[in-house]
């Protein structure tokens, strides 16, 4: 059920986002430069986006396997444990991609589009949790998580809520944000890895 209401809850906030981008309310005050973009027909691009797509799966998949390999191999006598290398490990390879498209996308001072791919992923990530719920078939998920995914979970309120207050502020000069959210990350990883 609770998964349930944050599937609910992302399609609701999309359709939100939506609508602000396309009201007269949302002014984008940073147009492309169209000597920075690349020309490409609509075939093309759906072409290119269906096989990305396909390949990030694919990649996915096999990552999976190799990580649950890394958590059950000590590595120089640590034992890192699913968790910690979900967090981490597989976490920072699947992350890698919108990495790379936000870079791209500050290339071509799609500055918009480098946030919401960021955010955008963020959301998503939480969004299927429904679906890992629905092949979940050994009861209630939630009761397999423990103190690690709440703390886990914590620390990325608490990242969310530092970038939440930068934006807010009109002085970007100091990036300040910036600094306290990679603190506090480094912070969240030691942290974990203790809880392990």
């Amino acid at each position: 059920m609770i998964s349930l209401g944050i599937f609910l809850a992302y399609f609701i906030v999309m359709k939100l986002i939506y609508r602000l981008e396309h009201s007269s309310v949302f002014v984008d005050p940073i147009e492309e430069d169209p000597e920075d973009s690349i020309v490409m027909s609509s075939k093309e691009a759906k072409a290119g986006f269906i096989l990305s797509g396909l390949v990030v799966v694919a990649v996915g998949i096999a990552l999976s396997m190799v990580a649950d390999r890394i958590a059950d191999t000590p590595i120089m006598g640590i034992h890192l444990g699913e968790s910690f290398v979900g967090v981490i490990l597989l976490a920072l390879a699947t992350s890698l991609p919108e990495l790379t498209v936000s870079i791209q996308a500050i290339k071509m001072n799609s500055y918009n589009m480098a946030a919401g791919n960021i955010l955008g992923s963020n959301i998503f990530n939480i969004a299927i949790i429904f679906m890992v719920d629905l092949f979940y078939r050994e009861g209630n998920l939630y009761d397999t998580l423990g103190e690690f995914h709440i703390i886990s979970a914590l620390f990325s309120i608490l990242i969310l809520l530092t970038l939440m207050i930068g934006m807010l502020f009109k002085d970007k000069r100091k990036k300040i944000d910036s600094w306290i959210i990679g603190g506090i990350y480094i912070l969240a990883m030691y942290i974990l890895y203790i809880k392990r």
